[in-house]
């Protein structure tokens, strides 16, 4: 039987970063390797909606990305949808696979992991650094304070894109998984 993968991400817009592609090529890299892989995600695109994003599963490029629509502002992503769809697929898979830190669509993501008690591996690509944890930083604080720090703690892993961003991170002081490591590229 093949492992069952969804990785939550706020945003697959390509105007949003790297992190849109590289999802969708770990994805793509895991169904090669035989497992079963697929997004989900808020149909948040820059600051504004993907219009048409929402509705059935859309492939791309073999890779099965759900999109739920956001409520509100674009900034923090809330999905009420998003939450109700991974209340529901949360408990039949075997990992989960978080990317990003301090939006709604990871905190929920998280929350339920733990509470279906599913591993999940965190990827704060790059929310971490210094010089953006500063950013906000009475905002942050307060969110770590609510979830970040117990969404941390609680990840199987963090997956740092290099050891760089791994040791900007740790000279936080913030606790991560002791097994936490990196992952290159």
């Amino acid at each position: 039987m093949a492992i069952r993968v969804i990785h939550v991400i706020p945003s697959v817009a390509t105007r949003d970063g790297g992190p849109a592609k590289a999802v969708a090529e770990m994805c793509r890299e895991a169904i090669r390797r035989g497992a079963q892989a697929e997004i989900c995600t808020t149909n948040a695109d820059g600051k504004g909606v993907h219009q048409g994003a929402t509705g059935p599963p859309l492939d791309a490029r073999g890779v099965k990305i759900d999109y739920y629509p956001i409520v509100g502002g674009n900034y923090y992503k809330i999905s009420p949808l998003l939450a109700v769809a991974l209340k529901a697929k949360i408990p039949l898979v075997d990992v989960v696979h978080i990317h990003s830190l301090y939006q709604f669509p990871s905190t929920v993501a998280a929350h339920y992991c733990r509470r279906f008690r599913v591993p999940y591996l965190l990827r704060p690509h790059g929310t971490l650094d210094p010089y953006l944890f500063r950013r906000h930083r009475s905002r942050k604080w307060l969110y770590e304070m609510a979830f970040e720090r117990r969404n941390l703690g609680s990840a199987a892993a963090v997956h740092f894109v290099s050891s760089e961003e791994m040791r900007l991170a740790c000279s936080l002081g913030l606790k991560f998984y002791p097994g936490a490591g990196t992952a290159g590229r």
